[in-house]
């Protein structure tokens, strides 16, 4: 009967747990924004955005070096900088294809945020393409003014052999 009475228990309070409400700014840890990739940088860099005017800046400068059809060339979207940020960053020049940048995690504490990424380069026996590459990736999120750190991990992407 006790076994019983737990068990009933423990289903009221995940019962409780689940009809608590969540608001989507208090898990939101970044949105990825599909960019291509900057081809003006052969040096791993970054850089931080905290405006509309730098926003639009620096999406026509990376989105002039794509062919468009007349007329069919996007528009720098407005975003909400009283709220976010935008942060992009690249591995700098590559020799091959088959590297990419990605996001692992973002964490915000009362004194920095911490930016994970995922430096992911092709295995020994990957097929590549053979022309120069540029990873990099642009997110959006929440504004701060404290220190933003990054720590990369190289991740190598296994090949069928």
């Amino acid at each position: 009967m006790k076994k019983l009475l737990d068990k009933i228990l423990v289903f009221i309070a995940l019962l409780i747990a689940g009809l608590m409400p969540v608001y989507s700014a208090d898990i939101f840890s970044h949105t990825v924004l599909l960019m291509p990739n900057d081809l003006d940088n052969e040096k791993p860099w970054v850089k931080v955005i905290k405006n509309q005017q730098e926003w639009e800046a620096y999406f026509y400068a990376t989105t002039a070096a794509v062919s468009y059809p007349i007329g069919k060339a996007p528009v720098a979207p407005k975003l909400d900088f009283n709220h976010y940020q935008v942060i992009a960053g690249g591995l700098g020049l590559r020799f091959s294809g088959g590297y990419s940048l990605s996001i692992d995690s973002v964490h915000t504490s009362e004194d920095a945020m911490t930016i994970h990424l995922l430096d992911i380069r092709p295995g020994v026996r990957c097929l590549v393409t053979m022309g120069l590459t540029q990873p990099t990736m642009t997110i959006m999120v929440k504004k701060t003014d404290n220190p933003i750190h990054y720590i990369v991990s190289e991740v190598i992407f296994p090949c069928a052999e």
